[in-house]
């Protein structure tokens, strides 16, 4: 009983020690490092900027769900987070880069319940330890990059995946956090249609009582991913652009999509 009570303090200590070790170096200093702002987390602050101040972006458009930015276009959930702490706060670089600090600091969070789930204590301390220090995510939580807010849709997603193996109503909190990913990094939507196909296909058969959570499930899932499925229409040239009062979607200038094609991934391999 005693060795369990000081194994219990001893991982306590450890959790808050390496989750302030966390949250340490993803704020300290954290508008001059890194120096300068990186060209796509200024357009970022600046569309935010835009929004707050005139209701539209840089192009014109009211609320779009995808920036024209650059011309290629540019996601825009970070934007619309970075909207909020404009608000309040004055145009600096650190609040530039503090919702992404913050969503950081929840990802490490988020990332130990995630393997204590899926492990036990001492594998999530060790994690803990792990995307604490790693300079990789350390960067992604110092930059306002739009696409960086990714990392926290998908591990938060997997976390919700995870709990929804319990208790299936997490899983429409999983669809939310997923939607999150979807709006911050355009690459990750043929990975997430996929990944979630595959996990709710094994919810189907191992949680019957459930299936009406994962039908609904998924109906907020596409609720979420329509107007993304609506600008690939519009960007394919199948609709028009959409200029509603409450909603754009925008064309753009130039869309990326066939660098995802499978005339592109002929290529590439046929070089290879």
């Amino acid at each position: 009983m005693i060795n369990n009570q000081k194994s219990y303090k001893l991982s306590s200590i450890l959790f808050f020690l390496l989750l302030n070790i966390a949250l340490f170096v993803r704020f300290i200093y954290l508008g001059s490092i890194p120096a300068g702002i990186n060209q796509d987390e200024a357009f970022a602050g600046y569309e935010a900027w835009s929004m707050l101040n005139y209701n539209i972006d840089s192009w014109g458009y009211k609320n779009p769900i995808y920036f024209v930015s650059w011309g290629s276009g540019m996601n825009v959930f970070y934007s619309y987070l970075l909207k909020i702490f404009f608000y309040f706060l004055e145009p600096h670089t650190w609040v530039l880069r503090l919702p992404q600090a913050i969503l950081g600091t929840i990802s490490c969070y988020v990332f130990y319940r995630a393997l204590r789930l899926s492990y036990d204590k001492n594998t999530a301390l060790l994690g803990l330890f792990i995307i604490a220090i790693i300079p990789w995510h350390i960067i992604q939580s110092r930059w306002g990059l739009e696409s960086s807010s990714c990392t926290f849709g998908l591990i938060t997603g997997y976390y919700f995946f995870l709990k929804s193996l319990k208790k299936i109503k997490y899983l429409y909190l999983a669809m939310i956090f997923y939607s999150i990913a979807l709006y911050s990094y355009a690459v990750t939507w043929i990975f997430i249609f996929f990944y979630i196909a595959i996990f709710l296909g094994y919810l189907w058969f191992v949680n019957k009582k459930g299936r009406n959570h994962i039908l609904g499930a998924l109906c907020l899932l596409f609720i979420f991913a329509l107007p993304l499925l609506l600008l690939i229409l519009v960007n394919y040239g199948l609709i028009d652009e959409i200029k509603g009062k409450y909603i754009s979607i925008p064309r753009l200038v130039y869309w990326r999509g066939n660098e995802w094609g499978y005339n592109d991934l002929v290529i590439k391999l046929s070089v290879l």
